[in-house]
């Protein structure tokens, strides 16, 4: 069994690895692990690296997206905790794990800044007219499931209001 760093913030006493705490702060301080992933805050590494064991604190902030291994799996697993963050994609992410999860699947995708996205105009961005007919199903904020983000940014063209709340479908349950 591997060492696991526990980070400079958070740390466990002996004997209590096995016991993973996972009530973290809601607090956007972001740290970079080892597995090249942003959490949002060194607890949220802790319990992870407490939980599975195959990540350790590398520096404080943003992982440096263009240091990451391409062939890393993408995360399956985020957690639900509220730490939003916009992409590049102009959508804001409830936390930078599950911006990384988009990004697995779109590599044109990177963080923009932290906090919520500033809304974009449909003067900066025209609406889609075409769509591929790839399925890569999103879930709105309506409760709707679309086909793929594509399609689901000609809805939300029209309905400011409308942003992605999972990437997948809406009534799949999340791992």
């Amino acid at each position: 069994m591997g060492t696991v760093e526990a980070s400079p913030q958070y740390s466990y006493p002996p004997g209590r690895r096995g016991l993973c705490n996972a009530a973290c702060p809601r607090i956007y301080i972001p740290v970079c692990g080892t597995d090249g992933i942003t959490y949002p805050n060194s607890c949220v590494l802790d319990y992870y690296a407490c939980r599975f064991n195959n990540v350790s604190y590398a520096y404080p902030g943003n992982c440096d997206v263009r240091s990451r291994d391409d062939h890393r799996p993408c995360p399956l697993v985020c957690p639900y905790l509220y730490a939003p963050v916009c992409g590049s994609d102009g959508i804001t992410y409830p936390n930078t794990c599950t911006l990384d999860a988009a990004a697995c699947k779109d590599p044109t995708i990177t963080l923009a800044y932290g906090g919520q996205c500033v809304a974009i105009t449909h003067e900066q961005k025209p609406c889609p007219d075409t769509c591929p007919f790839d399925y890569s199903p999103v879930c709105g904020s309506d409760g709707n499931t679309y086909a793929n983000k594509c399609t689901f940014e000609s809805s939300a063209c029209t309905d400011s209001s409308l942003h992605i709340v999972a990437y997948r479908s809406c009534g799949e349950a999340a791992y």
